[in-house]
């Protein structure tokens, strides 16, 4: 179960790889529906949350893998009690309702924390650390810190990633990842440490599993190549700690290429923050919107541009900024479309006709 989705809603809710069928979803719609007759503020993530356990259950799953909408502590998956909580690398965002420090966003992060419920850590600052430690310690919860499986003799390549996981003297294995960026080989770390973890709590999973599963992950729309002529990647980046993985990705793998960038995003994200980081590594930017009602306006990006002094242009709808973008791009450079998942999804269904008309052509 995870969120918010690309293309299909129904992505959210799957079961070995298989979408939940949109008639499923309608027909768990209306079984749960009586229960909110007499609950009128329940929000939309709820009721999805409701679908999506009762998917499961009916289903009878071996594991599900839950991940929080926004924050943890009053977030509606926290009413799991689960085999073991996860806590990702914690950066500023969606600080309007979590807070304005690390540490309150953390101590939000660390409300999934379960009495002695073991939490898996990802890379942390160290003040994230100590507030994850001291709920943890509260809870009687141990933490188990993923930077104990550090990968080794890592390699890079267009493809992925490919280096050696091993758990404490055991013989290492050998992984490969389909997924660009340091912070996903930081991912496959702190999922091969939840694997781990597992493991000694009972579950059956061998190293071919974990080997196979690795070889196999697909992330849409998370520093995705669409084309390689013309160069073009997306990636749903959406606050100041991801745009910098963008940006050290793409020095990391096309080290000699000149950034053009595509850019719209989100209301109540650090746009200038984010700005501040694409500006002085990109060749031309074109802002645009996408249609989702969430979408920050261009007159406003433009303002940020200008208070920047950076000459960006502008080209409204997504289409056409495509199109203008594409046009802007050098033969030793890239198109690089980020600043939020809506931009994503927008740039991959657009590119499928405009690759269609190229073929034509």
């Amino acid at each position: 179960y995870t969120s918010p989705h690309l293309d299909d809603f129904a992505e959210r809710i799957q079961i070995n790889q298989q979408k939940i069928p949109h008639e499923k979803i309608t027909s768990l719609f209306g079984k749960i529906a009586p229960f909110l007759e007499d609950r009128p503020f329940t929000n939309t993530f709820e009721i999805i949350t409701a679908i999506a356990f009762e998917y499961f259950s009916e289903s009878k799953i071996d594991i599900a893998v839950v991940e929080v909408g926004l924050g943890g502590r009053y977030d509606p998956t926290n009413v799991v009690l689960p085999l073991v909580s996860v806590i990702t690398s914690i950066s500023f965002d969606h600080m309007d309702l979590l807070g304005d420090t690390l540490e309150e966003i953390a101590y939000e992060k660390a409300g999934i924390i379960k009495r002695n419920v073991p939490v898996i850590v990802g890379q942390q600052k160290k003040m994230v650390t100590q507030v994850l430690e001291k709920v943890a310690n509260e809870a009687g919860a141990v933490v188990v810190s993923a930077e104990q499986y550090s990968p080794k003799n890592l390699q890079t390549a267009t493809s992925g990633h490919s280096f050696q996981l091993s758990e404490m003297e055991a013989d290492a294995i050998e992984v490969q990842i389909p997924l660009l960026g340091i912070h996903q080989v930081e991912n496959a770390q702190l999922a091969f440490a939840v694997l781990i973890e597992a493991r000694k709590l009972g579950l059956q999973i061998s190293d071919s599993a974990i080997i196979q599963g690795f070889r196999t992950v697909k992330w849409p729309g998370r520093y995705e190549i669409l084309s390689y002529a013309p160069l073009i990647i997306v990636d749903g980046a959406h606050n100041v700690d991801s745009i910098e993985r963008v940006i050290e990705t793409t020095r990391l793998v096309f080290p000699e290429k000149k950034i053009h960038l595509l850019y719209g995003t989100s209301t109540g994200k650090d746009v200038e923050g984010m700005l501040r980081v694409l500006f002085p590594e990109c060749e031309t930017c074109v802002f645009t919107q996408s249609t989702h009602p969430k979408s920050m306006a261009v007159d406003i990006l433009v303002q940020l541009a200008q208070q920047m002094e950076y000459p960006a242009s502008v080209k409204t709808p997504v289409e056409q900024a495509l199109r203008k973008a594409l046009q802007d791009i050098s033969d030793d450079g890239l198109l690089l479309c980020t600043g939020s998942l809506f931009i994503a999804a927008a740039v991959r269904d657009i590119w499928k006709e405009v690759m269609k008309e190229m073929q034509d052509e």
